[in-house]
């Protein structure tokens, strides 16, 4: 289900309508109308895109005396959980408020018309409303963290409530007005009893799931401690889905070992690197921005394999934030140690990695340089979000813009963690930005958006304050990342299944691009003369990428970069209306001291 809003004249009204009903036939959904009349005269109108009219939960409901709230999305738990946004109007003195949770994976955007404002919880609404331009922080964004940075969308003339923010407008304010709701140094004291607390806040989540639940099951920390809190509560009637890479998947050969072991059924979706060009054909319909990550391809699989097991439930369980929550200290110490390098020995690195194009090679070396690279270019926060090391390579982004950048996460994120330790802000930037942006992102949508309730208990407003209070000692005891959650899980199926090195949701890419369908999208889509991201990167240094993508192995950071411009040039060629392809900047003022080999 999907969220609007409308705030404005009279005049405005059939233009949100029809722009409203236009989305919902582009998405095969069905759409719900409320009305209210502001004290100023003007209209208060929303909408739910639903897929069908019993699966919506959207609501507006009359809190007291002339105050209204609308439940913007609700995920099938519980209201006082919810990890949801919410609409509160005050009809006498017609302000509005929009309050987005934390970690809250709504991308709730807002954009002004001739007529009033409209809010919107899917980006690609706004281009049936008013003519877009793409904005450039967010195309740069993309190309290296794989995430719009907080505040921003890919169109100028949207901006987004950042998470742990609230917006408030009103005649008075003339302007929208964000304020953070949600702050570091107002969280309370860490319980001195926190594996209690876990296991207890996790067990209140899960017993309330509908029965028949789904659980996303990969047999990692994250996955088999639901599992077993779900088995300690009887809960049977879970069903588990494992994605499977290959008969000889040790990982998934152990998912089904703890799965047994725990008492629930375990279902097992095997890979298939042939769907890779299924998914990049309905990107434009299944996600509401784009966002780059070489797991959307098995994920997105998953997810559409979810639909028939979910049944009459409606609602899939997904372990993402536990990283962010629990699991960067080692992530966290790896760059400290980085930055320890003297900037100018990190600086000649840089130069070598691009000067002897070791990102061509997939190698131990390949991978330092990579992160060298990343370290001597920007703040050691964004450089353990960035996602490549191409800047300069296959794109450059202006000083101006990228100054821009770290403007926008500064104050869209990292103000809400003033006077925490590092780790800490670190944990904070990945749960409020880079988890709900691109990690959760890649289930949350297509899940919704086919009447099912997607829930994420380690995202939860609960869960994310507490993580946050919680000293790095008790996380990452004995250099243990996430010791919490490991001794918990080892209460209940072997230690060595625990605390064994596990493998990412990710296999060697090269398959995937060496498929026909995915080298016709990326000639066709990627390279297509009005593809406008063009105009952001060096054009003929991705013609070459792209021409050896089929045969040859690259570093990482190559198929990440790859990766977010399929799924963008994907997303905006499927949309029906969206920007024309007009020059971002001169590229001969982006591209100076670039080399040109590939």
């Amino acid at each position: 289900m999907f969220f609007s809003a409308y705030v404005g004249t009279d005049a405005g009204l059939p233009l949100w309508r029809e722009a409203l009903t236009q989305h919902a036939r582009y998405l095969g959904l069905q759409v719900r109308i409320e009305g209210r009349r502001l004290g100023d005269r003007r209209a208060l109108s929303l909408g739910w895109l639903e897929y069908s009219p019993a699966a919506g939960r959207g609501r507006l409901q009359e809190t007291e005396q002339q105050v209204v709230a609308a439940t913007l999305l609700f995920d099938g738990v519980a209201p006082d959980e919810a990890n949801v946004a919410t609409l509160t109007a005050s009809l006498v003195r017609a302000e509005i408020r929009v309050a987005v949770p934390p970690a809250s994976l709504q991308q709730v955007c807002y954009g002004r018309t001739p007529h009033g404002y409209v809010f919107a919880d899917d980006l690609r609404l706004f281009p049936r409303l008013m003519n877009v331009d793409l904005d450039e922080r967010a195309v740069y964004a993309l190309l290296r963290y794989g995430v719009i940075a907080p505040g921003v969308t890919l169109y100028k003339q949207v901006k987004r409530i950042p998470n742990g923010h609230e917006l408030r407008l009103s005649p008075a304010a003339g302007e929208p007005v964000c304020t953070g709701t949600f702050h570091w140094n107002d969280l309370p004291d860490a319980d001195p009893h926190p594996d209690r607390w876990v296991a207890k806040t996790l067990d209140g989540l899960l017993a309330r799931v509908p029965a028949s639940a789904v659980l996303f099951f990969s047999g990692g920390v994250d996955s088999a401690l639901m599992a077993a809190r779900l088995s300690r509560l009887g809960r049977k009637d879970v069903r588990l889905l494992n994605y499977c890479f290959s008969p000889q998947d040790e990982e998934g050969r152990l998912a089904l070992r703890i799965a047994a072991r725990l008492g629930l059924e375990c279902h097992q979706v095997h890979h298939d690197a042939r769907t890779a060009g299924a998914v990049l054909a309905r990107v434009g319909k299944d996600y509401s921005c784009p966002f780059g990550d070489l797991s959307v391809f098995p994920t997105n699989v998953l997810v559409h394999e979810a639909r028939a097991l979910a049944g009459e439930s409606r609602t899939v369980i997904d372990g993402t934030g536990a990283d962010g929550a629990f699991d960067l200290g080692a992530r966290y110490r790896k760059w400290q140690l980085l930055y320890g390098v003297p900037r100018p020995l990190r600086r000649w690195a840089e130069a070598a990695y691009r000067g002897l194009q070791l990102w061509k090679y997939q190698s131990p070396l390949e991978r330092a340089g990579r992160l060298l690279s990343r370290s001597a270019r920007m703040p050691l926060f964004h450089a353990a979000v960035t996602q490549n090391a191409l800047e300069r390579i296959a794109y450059t982004i202006p000083d101006e813009v990228q100054a821009a950048l770290e403007q926008a996460v500064a104050t869209g994120v990292e103000v809400l963690s003033t006077g925490a330790d590092a780790q800490t802000r670190l944990s904070l930037l990945e749960l409020m930005w880079a988890t709900p942006g691109q990690a959760a992102a890649k289930t949350f949508d297509p899940l919704r958006a086919r009447g099912i309730h997607p829930f994420h208990p380690f995202l939860q407003p609960s869960i994310v304050s507490f993580s946050s209070s919680l000293s790095w000692e008790v996380k990452y005891a004995a250099g243990q990342d996430k010791a919490l959650l490991k001794r918990l899980l080892a209460r209940d199926i072997p230690p060595e299944w625990v605390y064994r090195p596990k493998i990412g949701f990710t296999r060697p890419p090269r398959a995937t691009f060496a498929q026909a369908s995915v080298q016709e999208f990326l000639h066709e889509v990627v390279l297509s003369p009005h593809n406008v991201l063009l105009d952001y990167c060096r054009p003929e240094m991705v013609r070459r990428l792209v021409e050896r993508s089929r045969h040859h192995t690259f570093g990482d950071g190559v198929y990440s970069f790859l990766c977010v411009l399929m799924v963008t040039s994907g997303w905006l060629r499927q949309l029906p209306s969206g920007p024309e392809r007009s020059p971002a900047a001169p590229l001969a003022s982006r591209l100076q001291g670039v080399p040109d080999t590939v």
